[in-house]
C-alpha cells in the first residue's frame, strides 16, 4: 500500500494526503532533515535576533522618563498608550501587503525597516530635551507598525516551510521543528 496519494487540485497545486502514516524515522533523522532545510535557519535566526533588539530598545521610552527627565508622568503615559496603538495598523495593513508582494518580500523589506527605524533612534538621543522622546516615540511607532506584520507573517511563512517539508519528504515532523527553534533561542541567547 502506498504511504502517499497524489492527486490534482485546482490551478497548478496537487493534494497530498497521508494514507498509511508509520513513524520510522527517529529524532536524530529528523533533526537532520530540519537542519537541511535552508528557510528553517534564517526564519529562526531572524526572528530570534529580531526579538532581542526589541526587548532591548522597547526600554528607551522607559529610561528616557525615569532617568532622563524627558517628560512628566502624564505626558509618559500618553507616549506609552500611543506606541502600543501602532501594532494595530500593522496588523490591519500586513495582510494586503503580503497578498501583493508576497510573504519573502515583505519579511525582507520589515527587516530592513525594523533596522533603519531602530538606528534613527541614535539621530535623538544625543542630547535629552522635551522633544527627545517625541522623537524617539516617532522611531518607535513606524517600527511598530512594520514590526506588527510579523505577528502574521512569521506563523505563516513557518507553516510553509513544514508544509514543504512534509511536500518533500512524507514525513510531518512540527515536533522537530519547535525543538530546533528552542535550542536556537536557548544558543543565541547565551551568546
Amino acid at each position: 500500500m502506498d504511504d502517499i496519494k497524489s492527486g490534482s487540485g485546482e490551478g497548478s497545486e496537487s493534494l497530498v494526503a497521508i494514507v498509511v502514516h508509520i513513524d520510522l524515522l527517529g529524532d536524530s533523522a529528523k533533526t537532520e532533515m530540519v537542519g537541511n532545510h535552508k528557510g528553517i535557519h534564517k526564519v529562526i535566526f531572524g526572528q530570534i535576533w529580531i526579538g532581542f533588539l526589541e526587548l532591548a530598545y522597547s526600554n528607551i521610552l522607559a529610561w528616557l522618563y525615569n532617568y532622563g527627565g524627558a517628560c512628566s508622568g502624564n505626558v509618559y503615559g500618553i507616549i506609552v498608550t500611543l506606541n502600543g496603538n501602532s501594532a494595530l495598523w500593522g496588523m490591519i495593513m500586513a495582510p494586503f501587503f503580503i497578498r501583493k508582494y508576497g510573504k519573502k518580500n515583505v519579511q525582507i523589506v520589515t527587516n530592513l525597516l525594523n533596522i533603519v527605524f531602530i538606528l534613527a533612534m541614535i539621530l535623538f538621543t544625543g542630547k535629552i530635551t522635551s522633544a527627545t522622546i517625541w522623537m524617539v516615540l516617532l522611531c518607535l511607532y513606524c517600527n511598530g507598525i512594520v514590526g506588527a506584520f510579523a505577528h502574521i507573517l512569521n506563523p505563516a511563512i513557518q507553516a510553509d516551510i513544514r508544509d514543504y517539508q512534509q511536500y518533500r519528504t512524507g514525513e510531518r515532523i512540527d515536533g522537530m521543528f519547535a525543538a530546533v527553534a528552542t535550542i536556537g533561542s536557548v544558543t543565541v541567547s547565551y551568546t
